[in-house]
């Protein structure tokens, strides 16, 4: 029964059959099935209105998303890189692969740096240097043929290692990989490290000072 047929019945019954009781039941009854009808209708209103709420925050997702990997991707154009030497036997080909790689993609490859001997020292060579990242690896032979290329990255800001990506197979087919496949492996670290180059404040120690000696110049003096 809907909450107009209960009100048309309560209304064209005559009123001296209905008690009180029974005209108070009629008359909570109508309201009940009132309140039902604008809650079905209420209901589709509030899914829509949620709906677009949900429809709006993907909406920003997306759009912070693709701003993030646009920043990361202005970041990693605009840095200073270290290729440091690799480990290993016979390294110079796939050095110049990875060299190959990384050139297209930053502002500046310095290859002539050497390797630190602590996370500190790596720190502080990057704030002297301004390097967003080193990169550096080793090849290690595994058969007579065959060998594993390990890539490692490592932050210029913290001197703390990030990642690092491998390769393995015959070492003809490690130079195909090394540039075929070595960016899509460490393209979304290898931003972050250099978004964060961008925005990091730097910290090095003080270079030491070192006592010579009295100058030339008093010896002189203190002699006449």
């Amino acid at each position: 029964m809907s909450s107009r047929s209960a009100t048309s019945t309560l209304s064209d019954a005559p009123l001296a059959r209905l008690t009180p009781r029974k005209l108070g039941l009629a008359w909570i009854l109508a309201a009940l099935l009132a309140g039902s009808v604008s809650a079905a209708e209420a209901a589709p209103r509030k899914s829509a209105a949620k709906g677009k709420v949900a429809s709006r925050g993907h909406a920003k997702a997306r759009a912070g998303g693709e701003s993030q990997v646009r920043d990361a991707s202005e970041a990693v154009a605009g840095s200073k890189i270290a290729l440091l030497e690799f480990r290993g036997d016979n390294t110079e080909q796939i050095r110049a692969q990875v060299i190959k790689v990384l050139k297209t993609k930053v502002r500046e490859v310095s290859t002539n740096l050497r390797p630190a001997d602590t996370t500190e020292q790596y720190r502080d060579m990057g704030a002297a240097l301004n390097l967003a990242l080193y990169v550096h690896g080793q090849i290690k032979d595994t058969g007579k043929d065959t060998a594993v290329l390990t890539i490692d990255l490592r932050s210029g800001v913290s001197g703390r290692k990030l990642t690092s990506v491998k390769f393995t197979g015959p070492r003809r087919k490690l130079y195909a990989d090394a540039e075929d496949e070595l960016w899509a492996k460490i393209e979304k670290p290898f931003g972050r490290a250099c978004l964060e180059a961008t925005h990091a404040v730097r910290h090095h120690n003080a270079p030491m000072r070192i006592e010579a000696g009295s100058p030339i110049e008093d010896s002189a003096r203190s002699s006449l």
